[in-house]
């Protein structure tokens, strides 16, 4: 205070006014002045003292809201130099706050992210408006969090201004989504139909590879074009329809399952059972579609309706082999009388089982004989449903197990009526006496060709042929008829042996076939 008074006194003086000569009535009214000024200025410094706590009262009610925000802030130089930060920020980076002022933000940021707040600041500096990036801080203990980098730099103190978001949890929650949808995209590209996710206004969200594969166009194809519906339904009628189903399904909701023609991009058309299923999501309305391609079914239907034409002049050839086949039949028969002993009638079950097998045998034949016109027959494809047909009689409790190596030998139908007959035989004798001591047993059957010869290697891995039949010294039916359709039939030969399980080996000669023969 004493200060304060030499100073105005000091100033007084400079401005000394001589008041001897002032009337009485002039110094009343000069010291009432005074006065009221004093008064004045007394009230003036009330109101600056009541002005002082309102702003202390409100600076710290800034300070706690700055401190003590959800957020980081921090104020940095062009150089990055941290110049203030609230408590938030160093909680965040788990430092006490006056051991990061005047520090460099750019040591406590993942080394691979320096260069990201470099660029930052240029950018933030130069363009002095709002700029955000993302940055990977490390706290004291080493551990990182991702953080959400927002800031300006105001003009009046040429500093940039930061908030800083820990957006750790959001991160997880994006890679744990990201994984999803990968697990979800992942799914959807190994369907074997097409699989679309559409909203009301027709903007594609899914649009798997099986899709472009039947349409032919892209996911980014069909979301630029405007009037993709109009290039699969090029008809008006066709569109019409197709809206009417989406309308009929919006006012229903459910799944409805249409058979509609479309157009593909290379102008093929297309038979497709698509069905679609309505989602909603708030006030939003998605469409999840399934495409089924069905152009081959209705191919086959047509081929199917061509054959069933062809059938009527093939009945006369079929009849004559059918005849032929009950004739063999008739004569196994025989031959199982001849060798059947009187002690059983159990015996006779045990003949209608083989004779079933063998007659399920040549139907299975002659039912591949008439799909492909009696054209000559893929001796895999023939060894595999014969096989298939025959192991049928295993008993429920127990497992076989059959292996037809890939072949292109072809035999004509004569010789595929004889090779069903055989494979069946053997098949037969595995399930019946490879079975007896075990429940599983593997049967592989081994095609292939010289230029003159057909070898089929039939093994099993079951116990093996008796010693007794190796040597040919016990009478077996099911042998003796692959014997005489190996060599008298068919004009080869076969041997047997064991091998880990039974062997049997059929070669017979190749008939020379050309394209387009029949039997």
């Amino acid at each position: 205070m004493d200060e304060l008074r030499q100073r105005s006194e000091a100033l007084l003086a400079d401005q000394f006014m001589d008041i001897s000569q002032l009337s009485p009535d002039a110094l009343q009214r000069m010291f009432h002045e005074l006065c009221v000024h004093q008064i004045e200025l007394q009230m003036q410094n009330e109101e600056l003292q009541r002005t002082q706590v309102e702003l202390e009262t409100e600076r710290k009610k800034y300070a706690n809201l700055y401190n003590f925000a959800p957020v980081g802030y921090s104020t940095l130089n062009q150089e990055g130099t941290i110049l203030e930060l609230n408590l938030t920020a160093a909680t965040q980076l788990e430092r006490p706050r006056e051991t990061l002022i005047g520090t460099r933000f750019y040591q406590y940021i993942a080394e691979g992210d320096r260069d990201t707040l470099f660029l930052y600041l240029r950018r933030a500096f130069d363009s002095h408006a709002h700029e955000a990036c993302e940055l990977r801080l490390v706290k004291k203990d080493g551990s990182i969090f991702s953080a959400q980098i927002e800031g300006i730099v105001m003009p009046e103190t040429n500093h940039c201004h930061l908030t800083i978001a820990d957006i750790s949890e959001r991160k997880r929650q994006e890679q744990a989504l990201a994984h999803a949808m990968m697990r979800l995209q992942s799914v959807i590209e190994t369907v074997a139909e097409g699989i679309t996710l559409s909203d009301e206004q027709g903007n594609f969200l899914i649009f798997n590879s099986k899709m472009t594969e039947i349409s032919g166009y892209t996911k980014e194809e069909a979301n630029q074009a405007n009037d993709f519906l109009t290039r699969l339904y090029p008809e008006p009628s066709a569109q019409a329809k197709i809206t009417a189903d989406f309308q009929r399904l919006l006012s229903q909701d459910g799944e409805q399952t249409v058979e509609t023609v479309i157009r593909a991009k290379n102008g093929a058309e297309k038979t497709l059972i698509i069905s679609t299923t309505l989602h909603r999501e708030g006030d939003a309305r998605y469409f999840l579609s399934a495409y089924r391609d069905i152009t081959p079914l209705k191919e086959i239907e047509r081929q199917l309706a061509q054959e069933a034409r062809i059938k009527g002049e093939l009945l006369r050839e079929v009849n004559h082999r059918v005849g032929n086949n009950l004739t063999a039949i008739v004569g196994l028969l025989s031959l199982e009388r001849r060798h059947l002993k009187q002690e059983a009638h159990a015996a006779y079950q045990e003949i209608l089982e083989d004779l079933t097998s063998r007659v399920s045998s040549l139907a299975k034949v002659h039912e591949m004989l008439s799909f492909s016109e009696w054209s000559p027959l893929k001796l895999d494809d023939l060894s595999e449903q014969v096989l298939q047909s025959s192991i049928q009689q295993a008993p429920f409790d127990k497992r076989v197990s059959v292996t037809v190596t890939p072949s292109q030998v072809q035999v004509t139908a004569k010789q595929a009526h004889h090779l069903a007959l055989i494979l069946n035989e053997l098949a037969t004798n595995t399930v019946k006496y490879g079975l007896q001591e075990r429940d599983r047993i593997r049967i592989t059957l081994r095609i292939s060709q010289t230029e003159q010869t057909i070898w089929l290697e039939f093994r099993d891995n079951g116990p093996g042929y008796p010693e007794d039949v190796l040597r040919q010294q016990r009478y077996n039916v099911g042998l003796d008829l692959v014997f005489k359709l190996s060599c008298h039939d068919l004009r080869g030969n076969y041997a047997l042996r064991n091998d880990g399980g039974a062997v049997t080996v059929i070669a017979f000669p190749a008939k020379k076939l050309q394209e387009g023969q029949s039997l």
